[in-house]
């Protein structure tokens, strides 16, 4: 399976506010990083606060982005 690294929390916070990070994790291994983790624990839809509950990803530890790679 494919590995997508989210290095945002509103990436996490949007997906979810948009009904697709279930889609996006069937599809992709999900990786974040301890803190993103931690941040990410709410979104609002429709005035309502609903928890996030991120299951099934991997947390990784440090990400040193001049590693990443590009193409």
């Amino acid at each position: 399976m494919r590995k997508l690294l989210l290095l945002d929390a509103d990436v996490i916070i949007d997906l979810h506010t948009l009904g697709l990070f279930g889609k996006i994790s069937k599809a992709y291994n999900i990786c974040l990083t301890r803190d993103l983790f931690e941040e990410a624990r709410y979104y609002k839809k429709d005035g309502t606060k609903i928890d996030i509950d991120i299951k099934d990803v991997v947390i990784i530890k440090k990400v040193m982005v001049g590693f990443l790679n590009y193409g």
